[in-house]
């Protein structure tokens, strides 16, 4: 609790049987404060503090949150049990997230008393001249990975308590939140009814799958594009996740089920998908920076060869160039990441390099080298140099270690 008087502010949320009108009333407020959220999210003061309270983060691209009525339920009953004790933690004991059914992946919620309006709670939330540790509402309402929201408010005893839900995947609608659906065949194709014969649209969740209905209502398969976001249905209507192939592609859809792009950490690996969700093998180029994936799309680190050269690349998997280091050794891979061997010029010197690429010697009196300017260095090398150009007066073939 940050703030006693007059408002109380916590960092999460979720519901409560209220008394009809007036009950109403506080619930038409508590939507309404979605219009604020999505200006917030998707204006020119979506940013927050980072943690060292110095600089901060702008978020760009925000899609706006959908409304999601399975979720204004949980927020209800938490809104109810906020009433009793105003904590992310539940009156029985239980953490604040077991309010939501199974399959949500990324859940928020944010908690509110004290406020006596939408407008008001929202600028509560949105914590405007707080530090990082104070802005954790605010970071929820820009925290890419939701989705959607269900929203709720109750007053009890004269104080009115408001809770945000955050969550992942897809919005449950009004019509399929109240109502009873049934699944017909027109026509050849799946379409979904509600009680009243009308056709469902959007989002349908049956017995644990999710399905998407067009504006006909006729279940859809294949890719759905939804909200700004790509969906893969198989061939019974489910929504997957995870890896899919389809077309001799692999793409990999997140527990929401959206399309991901850029860098993927699964199974202790990383994976690269295109703008495009593709997933990449070999040479991949992301921001000025190359990188190396084999045909399962690992990212690889350490000594790669390709295409009869030898690159490398750091635990961060970027590729190297310039001298390296490895076990020991010396290493000089040139501004295209290829590893040399024999002589190569490095900075005005010749340096000398087995077939393996490791480093011997330098040719000539330089030596700013990985091995240093020691009085030791400098006198065996000039030792070595003077048995070498005395050879090769001699005119006697050969190789001087």
């Amino acid at each position: 609790m940050r703030k006693v008087i007059p408002v109380i502010l916590v960092t999460v949320a979720l519901i409560l049987i209220f008394s009809a009108a007036a009950a109403e009333d506080w619930q038409n407020e508590a939507r309404s404060m979605l219009t604020l959220i999505n200006e917030f999210r998707t204006g020119d003061n979506a940013w927050y503090w980072n943690r060292n309270n110095r600089t901060t983060t702008v978020e760009t691209g925000l899609s706006s949150l959908v409304y999601d009525y399975q979720l204004e339920e949980i927020a209800k009953i938490r809104a109810a049990e906020i009433a009793q004790s105003f904590s992310h933690t539940r009156p029985d004991g239980r953490k604040w997230d077991t309010a939501f059914p199974a399959g949500n992946y990324y859940k928020g919620e944010n908690l509110a008393c004290g406020f006596e309006s939408a407008a008001d709670a929202f600028e509560g939330f949105r914590e405007e001249n707080e530090n990082y540790d104070g802005q954790g509402h605010r970071r929820n309402m820009l925290r890419r990975q939701f989705t959607r929201i269900g929203l709720a408010a109750v007053e009890v005893d004269g104080t009115v308590y408001w809770v945000q839900e955050f969550a992942s995947g897809n919005a449950v609608s009004a019509a399929l939140a109240n109502a009873q659906i049934s699944w017909a065949i027109e026509d050849g194709k799946y379409v979904c009814r509600d009680a009243d014969g009308n056709p469902v649209t959007g989002w349908i969740q049956d017995k644990g799958a999710w399905y998407y209905m067009n504006q006909s209502g006729v279940m859809q398969t294949g890719w759905v594009l939804d909200n700004g976001s790509w969906y893969y249905m198989n061939q019974s209507g489910a929504m997957q996740t995870g890896w899919i192939q389809t077309g001799g592609t692999w793409y990999h859809m997140d527990p929401s089920g959206a399309m991901r792009t850029g860098w993927i950490r699964d199974g202790g690996s990383w994976y690269y998908l295109d703008p495009d969700g593709v997933m990449q093998t070999g040479w991949i180029k992301d921001r000025g920076k190359w990188y190396y994936s084999n045909s399962k799309g690992v990212m690889q680190t350490g000594w790669v060869q390709d295409d009869g050269k030898w690159y490398h690349f750091g635990k961060n998997g970027m590729m190297d160039t310039g001298w390296i280091k490895d076990k020991g050794k010396w290493y000089y891979c040139e501004d295209s990441g290829a590893m040399v061997t024999g002589r190569c010029t490095v900075d005005g010197q010749t340096e000398v390099f087995d077939a393996y690429g490791i480093w011997q010697y330098s040719e000539i009196n330089d030596y700013d080298t990985p091995l240093g300017t020691s009085s030791w260095i400098l006198l065996i090398r000039s030792i070595r140099q003077y048995f070498r150009e005395f050879l090769e007066l001699m005119s006697i073939p050969g190789e001087v270690l």
